[in-house]
């Protein structure tokens, strides 16, 4: 899988609303944050052990880019 950058340059909306510098490290660290908490959260509802027994599924219209991130969870 290619190395994603933020933003993604194809992205056309998120492009019309990052107007400057700030607007993109402000979506960068918005958006990591936010995955950062659904990673705890992932954790603290089922435990590391029951997370490493299940799968996981990415349904969505992108290019998967978030599976790296959640797949070291998951068996």
């Amino acid at each position: 899988m290619a190395e994603f950058s933020y933003p993604d340059e194809n992205d056309r909306l998120t492009n019309e609303l990052i107007h400057n510098d700030y607007d993109r490290e402000y979506w960068h660290e918005s958006e990591e944050r936010i995955l950062s908490d659904a990673e705890d959260y992932l954790i603290r509802t089922f435990g590391r052990e029951e997370l490493a027994r299940g799968a996981f599924l990415d349904l969505g219209c992108g290019t998967g880019r978030l599976i790296p991130r959640f797949a070291r969870l998951f068996g």
